[in-house]
Protein backbone atom coordinates (compact mmCIF):
# COMPACT_ATOMS: atom_id res chain seq x y z
CA UNK A 1 0.00 0.00 0.00
CA UNK A 2 1.28 3.88 -0.79
CA UNK A 3 3.13 5.21 2.23
CA UNK A 4 0.70 7.81 3.09
CA UNK A 5 -2.50 6.03 2.78
CA UNK A 6 -3.93 5.70 6.39
CA UNK A 7 -5.75 2.23 5.65
CA UNK A 8 -8.89 1.36 7.47
CA UNK A 9 -9.34 -2.56 9.58
CA UNK A 10 -12.60 -3.22 7.24
CA UNK A 11 -11.51 -5.97 4.31
CA UNK A 12 -14.71 -5.86 2.67
CA UNK A 13 -15.05 -3.26 -0.01
CA UNK A 14 -18.91 -2.97 0.01
CA UNK A 15 -18.33 -1.41 3.68
CA UNK A 16 -14.97 0.39 2.99
CA UNK A 17 -14.82 4.02 2.69
CA UNK A 18 -11.39 5.98 1.04
CA UNK A 19 -11.41 9.74 1.98
CA UNK A 20 -9.39 11.90 -0.64
CA UNK A 21 -7.98 14.83 0.93
CA UNK A 22 -6.00 17.67 -0.35
CA UNK A 23 -2.65 17.88 1.11
CA UNK A 24 -1.27 16.41 4.19
CA UNK A 25 -2.47 19.10 6.74
CA UNK A 26 -5.88 17.96 5.67
CA UNK A 27 -5.21 14.69 5.92
CA UNK A 28 -3.74 14.79 9.32
CA UNK A 29 -7.49 16.43 10.48
CA UNK A 30 -9.22 13.52 8.67
CA UNK A 31 -7.29 11.12 10.32
CA UNK A 32 -8.11 12.35 13.55
CA UNK A 33 -11.39 12.08 13.15
CA UNK A 34 -12.60 9.25 10.71
CA UNK A 35 -13.56 5.88 12.29
CA UNK A 36 -10.76 4.01 11.32
CA UNK A 37 -12.57 0.65 11.55
CA UNK A 38 -13.82 1.17 7.40
CA UNK A 39 -12.68 4.66 6.70
CA UNK A 40 -9.35 4.94 5.12
CA UNK A 41 -7.48 8.27 4.37
CA UNK A 42 -5.40 9.65 1.28
CA UNK A 43 -3.81 12.40 0.92
CA UNK A 44 -2.77 13.85 -2.77
CA UNK A 45 -0.40 16.67 -2.87
CA UNK A 46 -1.38 19.31 -4.99
CA UNK A 47 -2.93 19.07 -8.23
CA UNK A 48 -2.71 15.79 -10.54
CA UNK A 49 -1.79 15.78 -13.80
CA UNK A 50 -4.80 16.49 -16.28
CA UNK A 51 -5.03 13.31 -17.80
CA UNK A 52 -7.28 14.42 -20.89
CA UNK A 53 -4.53 16.15 -22.67
CA UNK A 54 -2.00 13.66 -21.45
CA UNK A 55 -0.62 10.74 -22.75
CA UNK A 56 -0.66 7.50 -20.70
CA UNK A 57 3.05 7.28 -20.48
CA UNK A 58 3.28 10.10 -18.73
CA UNK A 59 -0.03 9.80 -16.68
CA UNK A 60 1.66 6.72 -15.49
CA UNK A 61 4.99 8.58 -14.37
CA UNK A 62 3.02 11.14 -12.28
CA UNK A 63 3.15 9.95 -8.55
CA UNK A 64 0.29 10.93 -7.24
CA UNK A 65 -1.63 9.55 -10.09
CA UNK A 66 0.51 6.30 -9.60
CA UNK A 67 -0.42 6.51 -5.50
CA UNK A 68 -4.04 6.78 -6.14
CA UNK A 69 -4.18 3.49 -8.53
CA UNK A 70 -2.35 1.53 -5.70
CA UNK A 71 -4.92 2.38 -3.27
CA UNK A 72 -7.82 1.98 -5.40
CA UNK A 73 -6.37 -1.99 -6.22
CA UNK A 74 -8.40 -2.07 -9.63
CA UNK A 75 -4.98 -1.44 -11.90
CA UNK A 76 -4.94 0.98 -15.09
CA UNK A 77 -5.17 0.29 -18.54
CA UNK A 78 -8.14 -2.09 -21.09
CA UNK A 79 -5.86 -4.91 -20.42
CA UNK A 80 -5.51 -4.29 -16.77
CA UNK A 81 -8.48 -2.42 -15.29
CA UNK A 82 -10.97 -4.76 -13.25
CA UNK A 83 -13.58 -2.33 -10.92
CA UNK A 84 -14.01 -5.82 -9.46
CA UNK A 85 -10.99 -5.86 -7.51
CA UNK A 86 -11.78 -2.12 -6.07
CA UNK A 87 -11.07 -1.93 -2.31
CA UNK A 88 -13.47 0.54 -1.48
CA UNK A 89 -17.44 1.13 -2.90
CA UNK A 90 -16.97 4.60 -1.49
CA UNK A 91 -14.48 6.94 -2.69
CA UNK A 92 -15.08 10.53 -1.79
CA UNK A 93 -13.33 13.29 -2.90
CA UNK A 94 -12.98 15.49 -0.15
CA UNK A 95 -11.17 19.13 -1.68
CA UNK A 96 -11.13 22.40 0.55
CA UNK A 97 -14.29 24.87 -0.54
CA UNK A 98 -11.95 27.11 -2.46
CA UNK A 99 -10.51 27.59 -6.33
CA UNK A 100 -7.87 25.41 -5.92
CA UNK A 101 -10.13 22.61 -4.14
CA UNK A 102 -12.83 23.01 -7.15
CA UNK A 103 -9.82 22.93 -9.33
CA UNK A 104 -8.20 19.54 -8.05
CA UNK A 105 -11.89 18.10 -8.05
CA UNK A 106 -12.64 18.03 -11.44
CA UNK A 107 -9.39 16.75 -12.17
CA UNK A 108 -10.17 13.97 -9.97
CA UNK A 109 -13.32 13.56 -11.68
CA UNK A 110 -11.75 13.82 -15.01
CA UNK A 111 -9.19 10.63 -14.35
CA UNK A 112 -12.36 8.42 -12.94
CA UNK A 113 -14.50 9.39 -15.86
CA UNK A 114 -11.66 8.77 -18.70
CA UNK A 115 -9.77 6.38 -16.90
CA UNK A 116 -11.89 4.30 -14.65
CA UNK A 117 -15.63 5.03 -15.84
CA UNK A 118 -17.13 1.87 -14.35
CA UNK A 119 -16.54 2.97 -10.75
CA UNK A 120 -18.68 6.09 -11.73
CA UNK A 121 -21.42 3.92 -13.57
CA UNK A 122 -21.69 1.93 -10.28
CA UNK A 123 -21.96 4.63 -8.20
CA UNK A 124 -18.65 4.64 -5.96
CA UNK A 125 -17.90 8.02 -6.70
CA UNK A 126 -18.66 10.64 -4.17
CA UNK A 127 -18.19 14.32 -3.63
CA UNK A 128 -18.18 16.09 0.03
CA UNK A 129 -19.20 19.38 0.11
CA UNK A 130 -17.53 21.46 2.64
CA UNK A 131 -19.11 24.47 3.41
CA UNK A 132 -17.25 27.73 3.13
CA UNK A 133 -18.65 29.84 5.65
CA UNK A 134 -20.35 29.43 9.31
CA UNK A 135 -22.57 32.37 10.56
CA UNK A 136 -23.62 33.17 14.32
CA UNK A 137 -26.50 34.83 15.06
CA UNK A 138 -27.19 34.67 18.34
CA UNK A 139 -27.38 31.26 20.33
CA UNK A 140 -27.95 29.78 16.66
CA UNK A 141 -25.19 28.73 14.04
CA UNK A 142 -25.70 27.55 10.34
CA UNK A 143 -22.98 26.73 7.71
CA UNK A 144 -23.12 28.14 4.30
CA UNK A 145 -21.95 26.59 1.06
CA UNK A 146 -20.58 29.25 -1.01
CA UNK A 147 -20.66 32.96 -1.60
CA UNK A 148 -24.14 32.87 -3.14
CA UNK A 149 -25.22 31.20 0.26
CA UNK A 150 -24.08 33.49 2.44
CA UNK A 151 -25.55 36.50 0.27
CA UNK A 152 -28.70 35.20 0.03
CA UNK A 153 -28.75 34.86 4.27
CA UNK A 154 -27.63 38.29 4.62
CA UNK A 155 -30.49 39.82 1.80
CA UNK A 156 -33.11 37.58 3.87
CA UNK A 157 -32.12 38.35 7.55
CA UNK A 158 -31.56 41.78 5.98
CA UNK A 159 -35.13 42.44 4.52
CA UNK A 160 -36.73 41.44 7.60
CA UNK A 161 -38.92 44.31 8.57
CA UNK A 162 -37.60 46.26 6.19
CA UNK A 163 -39.42 48.94 3.89
CA UNK A 164 -38.18 50.86 0.79
CA UNK A 165 -39.70 53.98 -0.06
CA UNK A 166 -39.16 55.56 -3.18
CA UNK A 167 -38.91 59.65 -4.02
CA UNK A 168 -42.54 59.06 -5.40
CA UNK A 169 -43.59 57.79 -1.79
CA UNK A 170 -43.92 54.11 -3.01
CA UNK A 171 -43.52 51.77 -0.41
CA UNK A 172 -41.94 48.05 -0.98
CA UNK A 173 -42.00 45.61 1.67
CA UNK A 174 -41.54 41.84 2.28
CA UNK A 175 -41.81 39.69 -1.09
CA UNK A 176 -42.07 42.07 -3.50
CA UNK A 177 -38.73 43.97 -2.05
CA UNK A 178 -37.35 40.78 -2.42
CA UNK A 179 -37.90 40.46 -5.86
CA UNK A 180 -36.46 43.75 -6.69
CA UNK A 181 -33.51 43.03 -4.41
CA UNK A 182 -32.97 39.92 -6.63
CA UNK A 183 -33.23 41.85 -9.44
CA UNK A 184 -30.48 44.14 -8.61
CA UNK A 185 -28.41 41.34 -7.60
CA UNK A 186 -28.92 39.76 -11.38
CA UNK A 187 -27.77 43.28 -12.72
CA UNK A 188 -24.73 43.23 -10.56
CA UNK A 189 -23.54 40.18 -11.84
CA UNK A 190 -24.16 40.80 -15.19
CA UNK A 191 -21.70 44.19 -14.71
CA UNK A 192 -19.16 41.81 -12.80
CA UNK A 193 -19.13 39.47 -16.29
CA UNK A 194 -18.34 42.00 -18.33
CA UNK A 195 -15.23 42.26 -20.11
CA UNK A 196 -12.63 44.59 -18.67
CA UNK A 197 -12.40 46.75 -22.27
CA UNK A 198 -16.71 47.72 -21.64
CA UNK A 199 -17.24 50.95 -19.10
CA UNK A 200 -19.57 49.56 -16.60
CA UNK A 201 -20.56 53.06 -16.24
CA UNK A 202 -21.62 53.37 -19.76
CA UNK A 203 -23.42 49.78 -19.66
CA UNK A 204 -25.29 50.77 -15.87
CA UNK A 205 -26.42 54.38 -18.05
CA UNK A 206 -27.70 52.21 -20.62
CA UNK A 207 -29.58 49.99 -18.78
CA UNK A 208 -31.41 53.20 -17.67
CA UNK A 209 -31.83 55.02 -20.91
CA UNK A 210 -33.14 51.59 -22.03
CA UNK A 211 -31.29 50.43 -24.53
CA UNK A 212 -30.75 47.25 -22.91
CA UNK A 213 -35.02 46.27 -22.91
CA UNK A 214 -36.04 44.23 -26.51
CA UNK A 215 -37.74 47.56 -28.26
CA UNK A 216 -34.11 48.79 -28.50
CA UNK A 217 -31.72 45.93 -29.04
CA UNK A 218 -34.35 43.90 -30.92
CA UNK A 219 -35.55 44.49 -34.42
CA UNK A 220 -35.31 48.40 -33.62
CA UNK A 221 -34.25 50.68 -36.11
CA UNK A 222 -30.66 51.69 -36.15
CA UNK A 223 -31.47 55.07 -35.49
CA UNK A 224 -33.34 54.10 -32.38
CA UNK A 225 -30.57 52.11 -30.93
CA UNK A 226 -28.46 55.04 -32.27
CA UNK A 227 -30.08 57.36 -29.95
CA UNK A 228 -30.07 55.06 -26.80
CA UNK A 229 -26.39 54.58 -27.13
CA UNK A 230 -26.04 58.32 -27.72
CA UNK A 231 -28.23 58.81 -23.95
CA UNK A 232 -26.33 56.44 -22.32
CA UNK A 233 -22.56 57.65 -23.28
CA UNK A 234 -23.84 61.13 -22.94
CA UNK A 235 -24.40 60.51 -19.19
CA UNK A 236 -21.22 59.39 -18.75
CA UNK A 237 -18.98 60.96 -16.03
CA UNK A 238 -15.23 59.95 -15.88
CA UNK A 239 -12.36 61.54 -13.67
CA UNK A 240 -15.03 64.15 -12.66
CA UNK A 241 -15.57 65.72 -15.97
CA UNK A 242 -19.06 65.05 -18.09
CA UNK A 243 -18.36 63.07 -21.14
CA UNK A 244 -18.70 65.89 -24.39
CA UNK A 245 -20.18 63.47 -27.49
CA UNK A 246 -21.15 64.84 -30.82
CA UNK A 247 -24.21 63.17 -32.09
CA UNK A 248 -24.92 60.15 -33.52
CA UNK A 249 -25.36 59.93 -37.16
CA UNK A 250 -26.92 56.99 -39.37
CA UNK A 251 -25.37 56.55 -42.48
CA UNK A 252 -26.24 53.66 -44.43
CA UNK A 253 -25.56 50.74 -42.06
CA UNK A 254 -22.70 52.68 -40.33
CA UNK A 255 -22.95 54.28 -36.81
CA UNK A 256 -19.53 57.15 -37.00
CA UNK A 257 -19.39 59.35 -34.45
CA UNK A 258 -18.32 62.86 -33.84
CA UNK A 259 -16.34 63.81 -31.35
CA UNK A 260 -15.38 66.98 -29.34
CA UNK A 261 -11.68 66.59 -27.73
CA UNK A 262 -9.05 64.03 -28.39
CA UNK A 263 -10.65 62.92 -31.88
CA UNK A 264 -8.73 59.70 -32.33
CA UNK A 265 -9.13 58.17 -28.68
CA UNK A 266 -13.13 59.39 -28.75
CA UNK A 267 -13.40 58.27 -31.58
CA UNK A 268 -12.14 54.55 -31.11
CA UNK A 269 -14.00 54.46 -27.88
CA UNK A 270 -17.18 55.52 -29.36
CA UNK A 271 -17.18 52.84 -31.72
CA UNK A 272 -16.29 50.10 -29.66
CA UNK A 273 -19.10 51.43 -27.51
CA UNK A 274 -21.83 50.88 -30.85
CA UNK A 275 -20.70 47.90 -31.28
CA UNK A 276 -21.24 46.59 -27.96
CA UNK A 277 -25.13 47.90 -28.03
CA UNK A 278 -25.41 46.78 -31.11
CA UNK A 279 -24.53 49.35 -33.52
CA UNK A 280 -22.40 48.68 -36.57
CA UNK A 281 -19.29 50.45 -36.41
Amino acid sequence: MPGKLADCQERDPAKAELLIVEGDSAGGSAKMGRDRAFQAVLPLRGKILNVERARFDKMLASEQIGTLITALGTGIGTDEFNPDKLRYHKIIIMTDADVDGSHIRTLLLTFFFRQMRDLIDRGYIYIAQAPLYKVTRGKSEQYLKDDRALEDYLTNTGLDDTVFRTHSGDERAGADLKVLVEEARTIRNVLNGLHSRYSRKVVEQAAIAGVLTPSVHGDAPESARGRAIHRAAARRDERGDRARLGRLVQRGRRLPFRAHGARREGRHLHRRRAAWFGGRA
